[in-house]
């Protein structure tokens, strides 16, 4: 029967990828929903299309 042992001795290696990707989503949410939010109030909105990102 298995065991877990009390230590890990080795890690699986993990593939980040850009960090830009994941960092960067709060500029982008403050760029379109902030513009949006500002036109709203100025009854000046107009429809925009959020890009959604996936995981690779």
């Amino acid at each position: 029967m298995f065991t877990m042992p009390e230590t890990i001795t080795c890690a699986l290696p993990e593939q980040i990828g850009n960090t830009a990707l994941f960092v960067g989503r709060k500029k982008e949410f403050d760029y379109f929903l902030g513009d949006w939010y500002y036109y709203l109030q100025n009854n000046m909105a107009q429809s925009q299309a959020i890009v959604a990102r996936r995981k690779k």
